[in-house]
């Protein structure tokens, strides 16, 4: 009876010690929402009532009910993301805050989540170095906006007494399609500069191609009015020479005409008829006629070619006027084809900086192309006993359901786990030494009994 007794008893404390193990390292984490934060709402996936704002119960249940088609949205009403949202957990003597991500905490890490989104997309990192700053920042804002890493989607979180940790999280299963709408809204902004430019520069050539044609023909001609200048001046010249000369002949005609008339064979012959006169007379009188002749031929000679002088004159004056009105007009053309070929110059930069940017908007694209699924979690803060570390991912399984409202979020789920720190728990020798010690004291108790 004794025996039986003590086999009944050591396999009685086999089980109780057996089952103690067992039960060490799982314990149920107790949740707790600041009573005063209210910004948070719980998805419950039901048209009725599809979300619950600030309430407390509804949330816990959403977190720990192994359904991942309920959620907790922290900082449910604040995009600005200028305020941390949260809860604890609570599990022995390990406490877990899990909070929504300010902006100036996202900051303080957006190099190393980067890093991270490169290093998990190749075709991306591949091209990243050689997009230009400000497009880089662009692309940048697009993954930030399509996430919307300020407000995590929490379906479910654990917390053990060991610090072990999980946590799953919902988002989009494929963000491309959102991400290409914003690069593609980016790249319709660039199509109708780039093709205004390209017809500006078109008109802008064509314009240089007629000043610089007037141009020519203003410079063939300011040479032809030149030479015409040059010969009417010579041809000036030659009149002068010529006027000289015939003025030197009526200077000199002029005094012989005089003498002549003043010959007295000239004076008594010049009133007798033509049968009456002397041969005196008569010679006289040829004399007078002829150098009289000589003079008016002159006279005559030379106001032609005073009149050919005045005429000179104009023609010159004419020409001048020309060659100053072609010199003008030419300036004016010199001025309008250099700011012409000035606003070429911008519309080519312009045109060079649109065209790259497309350049680096297409190959943004062909990367984001070879990617098969873009997977971009929501960013959460987690502190274990004060120890903060900020939780993403990059890869998601297919949740197989979208959110009712809009039917496209929570296509996609995020886990994350963090090991804890094993609770020590005795060697199995040692046990069996308890249990044999258990029995020698129950053995002596019995005794004393009796």
């Amino acid at each position: 009876m004794a025996a039986s007794l003590k086999k009944i008893l050591i396999g009685t404390s086999v089980a109780v010690g057996m089952s103690t193990i067992a039960s060490l390292p799982a314990k149920a984490a107790s949740f707790d929402f600041d009573n005063s934060e209210t910004n948070y709402a719980t998805y419950t996936h039901n048209s009725n009532k599809l979300w619950i704002q600030g309430n407390e119960a509804a949330a816990i249940s959403a977190l720990t009910d192994g359904n991942l088609q309920t959620n907790v949205e922290l900082n449910y009403n604040n995009e600005t993301n200028s305020s941390s949202v949260g809860f604890t957990a609570k599990a022995g003597k390990y406490t877990a805050k899990v909070s929504s991500v300010t902006t100036a905490e996202f900051n303080t890490f957006q190099g190393e989540w980067l890093n991270g989104l490169l290093n998990a997309y190749q075709p991306l990192k591949t091209v990243w170095n050689n997009l230009a700053s400000p497009f880089q920042n662009l692309a940048l804002e697009a993954f930030k906006s399509t996430v919307g890493f300020g407000d995590p989607n929490i379906a479910e979180f654990s917390l053990d007494k060991t610090g072990a940790m999980s946590m799953k999280t919902l988002g989009f299963f494929d963000l491309k399609a959102k991400v290409n709408t914003i690069i593609g809204g980016y790249s319709n902004t660039i199509t109708s500069p780039l093709a205004q430019a390209k017809t500006a520069l078109a008109d802008i050539n064509g314009k240089i191609t007629t000043v610089q044609g007037q141009i020519d023909t203003l410079n063939t001609g300011i040479i032809t009015l030149k030479q015409n200048i040059t010969d009417a001046n010579k041809a000036i010249d030659g009149l002068n020479g010529q006027i000289s000369t015939a003025q030197g002949s009526v200077d000199t005609l002029t005094p012989l005409v005089a003498n002549a008339a003043n010959d007295p064979n000239y004076k008594s012959g010049i009133s007798k008829l033509a049968t009456q006169r002397t041969t005196a007379e008569k010679n006289a009188i040829n004399n007078y006629n002829t150098l009289n002749g000589n003079l008016s031929t002159a006279k005559a000679g030379l106001a032609t070619l005073n009149d050919k002088l005045s005429t000179a004159k104009a023609g010159l004056a004419t020409l001048n006027g020309k060659l100053s009105t072609a010199n003008t007009t030419l300036e004016t053309a010199q001025n309008g084809l250099s700011q012409l070929q000035a606003k070429k110059g911008d519309v080519t930069s312009a045109l060079a900086t649109l065209t790259e940017t497309q350049k680096q908007v297409d190959s943004l694209n062909n990367a984001l192309n070879q990617i098969q699924h873009l997977q971009i979690s929501e960013i959460t803060k987690v502190e274990l006993n004060g120890k903060a570390q900020y939780v993403y991912g990059f890869n998601a399984e297919a949740s197989n359901f979208t959110a009712k409202d809009d039917g496209q979020s929570y296509s996609g789920v995020f886990s994350w786990n963090q090991a804890g720190v094993p609770v020590a728990v005795p060697e199995p020798s040692t046990i069996l030494g308890l249990i044999a010690v258990g029995g020698l004291f129950g053995a002596a108790k019995r005794k004393n009994h009796s």
